[in-house]
């Protein structure tokens, strides 16, 4: 029945989530040596933060709105927010490297790291709005999208260029990939939402009261 079928997608999505990085990391440490390969899993602890807070975690809220009319409102407040954590992440990263104090990184990883907040938040808001409709195949293939196409970028940049700074690269150019899955998948009208600050002050009223809902979901981490 429906039911089964639901869980058999979403646990095949949650396996394939975990798996991936585990596979691309595998796969990378046999074309770097260890001393090189560090600057890559320093950049993934330095986006850590910037990626759970992207979006203040609001695609968990808008899968779970009573109405489409609050999930607008939550999607407002969360590409509000994506877009300020995309300028803090450009500024804040920007003025470390200029300070000399990531040595490992290229001046450009500023740009990396702002365009890999963004992709990973609309790729995330994207999948939410999949969710909510029950649109389930469609919202497995672009939920693992992102993952599979991250660890398909990094090997691939990483064996034909044999540059680690050049690995970093996969992160925005794979969720930016990803969010070819969900275009679309938000109301017509959604983006041009943003500009009202009714709607996202609603937006914020209805995240106020998800706390207990969503905190669980918290910590499965970005």
């Amino acid at each position: 029945g429906g039911a089964p079928g639901v869980s058999h997608l979403t646990a095949g999505a949650s396996v394939l989530r975990v798996a991936m990085p585990a596979v691309s990391m595998m796969a990378l440490a046999r074309i770097f040596p260890p001393d090189r390969i560090a600057p890559r899993g320093t950049y993934g602890m330095v986006t850590a933060i910037p990626l759970a807070v992207a979006s203040l975690r609001l695609d968990d809220a808008i899968a779970i709105a009573r109405s489409p009319r609050h999930g607008r409102a939550l999607s407002a407040l969360a590409v509000r927010a994506l877009a300020a954590m995309v300028a803090v992440t450009a500024a804040g990263l920007g003025v470390v490297l200029a300070a000399g104090v990531l040595p490992e990184f290229g001046q450009g990883t500023w740009f990396i790291a702002a365009a890999h907040v963004a992709a990973f938040g609309a790729w995330r808001l994207g999948c939410a709005w999949l969710l909510r409709e029950h649109r389930m195949r469609r919202w497995m293939l672009a939920d693992t999208a992102g993952p599979i196409l991250l660890a398909v970028a990094q090997v691939t940049i990483g064996w034909f260029t044999g540059s680690v700074q050049a690995v970093l690269w996969g992160f925005p150019v794979s969720y930016a990939l990803a969010c070819l899955w969900v275009r679309g998948a938000a109301p017509s009208g959604t983006r041009s939402l943003v500009r009202r600050r009714s709607l996202v002050r609603r937006g914020w009223r209805l995240a106020s009261r998800l706390p207990r809902v969503l905190g669980p979901n918290h910590a499965r981490g970005p």
